[in-house]
């Protein structure tokens, strides 16, 4: 089996890592983009130069899977097997659209919870991956737990420091408007022992999956719990869908003993190894490309 996966900008590194799962079950899988992403991340897809040439370089997959919803017509889909990864705002905003397009060609649809009931053809959530060997986890705390959230785009910011603000006399909060290279923000993060994703949408993201491999202790909203832990595993991270239930989560941890927080923290490792490594994502995307549930 050989798998092209395909898209313009790859955000998150999503569909590197995607590929690297399906290497680390022994499929032939190679990520194809147009754009580096501007997060700078040390590894990740073939660039090419156009489309035309990218189809040259798809002749002889299996599979062609685009991803973040990007359809390229030029590529030449006779003899392929087709998926279609719906994972953002492009989905969120005109799931009809992106439907007509892409349900008449595909086999299935992989998408997060939030998107499975708008009419995308036989969806499975599948969950995105992270590479543990590059996100050594910190278990140690600190004598004044560390709170962070670092911006990457809209995730309710000042709802979050609505509620962090009330904290400071007794946590060390970080909440930094300076965006740093991948690398760089990982050390931050690794720093922290409490780390809050976002106030807004209905799951995680990319991030938060870093956050919990490095040991982080992740607070997110999150509003479609029993559908992973239907399709995925048991969720690994704390809810707060509002400012108030941040509020009270903070005002829990605070409460725990150190040998407590630790535990949390070798928590969060393990619900990534457990549901977010290469071999537990490359062997769900395998099970979507030969039609198992």
């Amino acid at each position: 089996m050989k798998v092209a996966l395909l898209t313009t900008n790859d955000w998150g590194n999503w569909g590197y890592e995607l590929s690297e799962s399906l290497k680390s079950i022994n499929i032939d899988a190679t990520m194809y983009i147009k754009k580096v992403h501007p997060l700078g991340y040390p590894k990740h897809g073939v660039l090419v130069k156009d489309n035309i040439s990218l189809n040259s370089m798809v002749k002889d997959a299996d599979i062609i899977h685009f991803l973040h919803s990007r359809y390229i017509p030029e590529i030449d889909l006779r003899s392929k097997k087709v998926f279609v990864s719906h994972t953002g705002s492009n989905y969120r905003q005109d799931p009809e659209k992106l439907n007509k397009i892409f349900n008449p060609i595909v086999e299935a649809c992989e998408l997060p919870g939030s998107f499975l009931r708008l009419g995308a053809k036989n969806p499975y959530w599948i969950g995105g991956a992270v590479n543990l060997s590059n996100l050594t986890p910190k278990y140690d705390t600190n004598n004044k737990l560390v709170v962070g959230h670092f911006q990457s785009g809209e995730k309710g910011t000042s709802r979050i420091m609505s509620v962090t603000d009330k904290f400071k006399s007794r946590l060390d909060v970080r909440i930094p408007n300076e965006k740093l290279p991948w690398i760089e923000n990982m050390d931050r993060v690794k720093d922290c022992d409490i780390y809050i994703e976002k106030l807004i949408g209905e799951s995680n993201g990319t991030s938060a999956l870093e956050a919990a491999a490095l040991g982080d202790i992740v607070i997110t909203k999150y509003i479609h719990k029993e559908q992973y832990e239907k399709h995925i595993g048991k969720l690994g991270i704390h809810i707060a869908n509002s400012e108030k239930e941040l509020e009270n989560k903070l005002e829990w941890l605070l409460t725990l003993s150190k040998e407590e927080i630790i535990e949390l923290k070798k928590e969060s490792r393990k619900w990534i190894i457990d549901c977010h490594s290469y071999e537990s994502v490359g062997k769900r995307y395998l099970n979507m490309y030969k039609g198992k549930r």
